[in-house]
């Protein structure tokens, strides 16, 4: 039997408007503001909080699975659009493109695709207004589960060798030596000294192997 192919990568798509501008109309409540975009033959309407901000929002993000000469060859063509209407009236549209040199670079190994622009708003063959975007794409990462650093650690220690000591951070210039000038002996630590002496693990000693 051969090896199973590879599964598809899953890519996931951002974007935001850093800018939006109208030239007839004031944009002075964003809950009017209608703005709907279509990439990688997929929908989707963008959130006030989307509009007009300069950092990605969690929650709104698209994810593709498909090869990725696919999603190149249709980002190529198609690009991203922008639909924009405000208090149910249509301001105009907008298309954008990715730079080749980016698009060259979407593949199952690819580093994060970071692309933004400036584009203008059109109705018909009047610019009605200018938009700026941020847009990012980028792998899913699907790892197989980190598997244990130290497998065989839980048979080499005694539950009785695990102690838990809390107090201040030590302050002497140096850690590893006592500061009797700082730290006075206190009520119990004789008895904690003899328990120290007795704190021996109960597991049976294992022989050094000889190379």
């Amino acid at each position: 039997m051969g090896s199973k192919p590879d599964p598809l990568p899953i890519f996931i798509f951002d974007v935001i408007i850093t800018k939006l501008e109208a030239n007839d109309i004031q944009l002075t409540t964003p809950s009017k503001l209608e703005v709907l975009g279509n990439f990688f033959k997929t929908p989707f309407e963008m959130a006030p909080s989307q509009i007009n901000v300069t950092d990605f929002q969690s929650g709104y993000s698209l994810e593709f699975q498909n090869e990725p000469k696919e999603i190149r060859k249709n980002v190529a063509t198609s690009g991203i659009s922008f639909k924009i209407s405000y208090n149910k009236k249509g301001i105009g549209s907008s298309q954008a493109y990715f730079p080749q040199h980016l698009l060259d670079t979407l593949d199952r190994d690819m580093s994060d695709i970071i692309h933004s622009d400036r584009v203008n708003i059109t109705r018909g063959d009047e610019v009605t207004g200018k938009l700026e975007f941020l847009a990012r794409l980028v792998i899913k990462c699907v790892g197989e589960p980190e598997p244990d650093c130290f497998p065989n650690m839980g048979s080499t220690i005694a539950p009785q060798d695990i102690m838990f000591l809390i107090g201040h951070q030590d302050l002497c210039p140096i850690p590893c030596e006592r500061c009797s000038d700082v730290i006075e002996d206190e009520a119990g630590d004789e008895r904690l000294r003899l328990d120290l002496s007795r704190y021996k693990s109960r597991l049976p000693k294992t022989p050094r192997k000889k190379f």
